[in-house]
């Protein structure tokens, strides 16, 4: 289970019963060939924790209060599996942007979609505030319709029934790259306004 994005943000990636998807802005998804690049990516091997049926999910923000009960702390990371039939759900996939574009920059070119009576699944993770720097804080989710259809990043929702699957996760790997490209950039700037922005101000549509 995971998610990601592809090399110049290229897109949004979902990682789904063992397989890597690439949602485009087109609104196209397709699975990434083994040759696919990424700047950031993450991921576990799920093994869910515990389970939850929650009932008349009105919205992005009802959906993570009700998540906020099912995670153990604060300060560990942990995964989550949601799936069901989605009244609406409303996503966001990056169009590729150009070598050293700042992350909020190149999602105000973002495509937006909307479903509604969309069957699929919503995978992703609750980052702790202190990870800011190596990852997106809070609770970053992606969707995936059943059919393979369509998907990307979440932005809001709502449900009458879903069925949510919970890991908690004490264990962190980060593989870091050793380009020059990398090794010489200047990352001691605080990140974490423009993450926010970034991931949960939607942009007008530009499909």
């Amino acid at each position: 289970t995971g998610l990601g994005t592809f090399e110049g943000l290229d897109g949004e990636g979902i990682l789904a019963d063992g397989v890597v998807y690439w949602a485009k802005a087109d609104g196209t998804v397709m699975p990434a060939p083994p040759e696919a690049l990424t700047p950031f990516w993450t991921a576990c091997r799920f093994r869910a924790d515990d389970s939850q049926e929650f009932s008349d999910v009105t919205s992005w923000a009802d959906l993570c209060a009700r998540l906020d009960g099912m995670r153990k702390s604060e300060n560990l990371f942990t995964a989550f599996v949601i799936s069901g039939l989605f009244d609406t759900v409303r996503w966001r996939v990056a169009k590729r942007s150009a070598a050293n574009t700042d992350l909020a920059d190149a999602v105000s070119t973002q495509a937006l979609f909307d479903a509604s009576g969309a069957k699929g699944q919503v995978v992703g993770f609750y980052v702790p505030a202190y990870a800011a720097r190596i990852n997106v804080p809070g609770y970053h989710l992606h969707f995936l319709s059943d059919d393979k259809a369509s998907g990307g990043h979440v932005l809001d929702l709502s449900a009458t029934a879903l069925t949510v699957r919970v890991q908690h996760l004490a264990d962190l790997h980060v593989a870091l790259p050793q380009t020059k490209a990398f090794l010489e950039a200047d990352l001691t700037r605080d990140p974490t306004e423009r993450l926010h922005r970034a991931e949960n101000d939607p942009a007008p549509s530009t499909q």
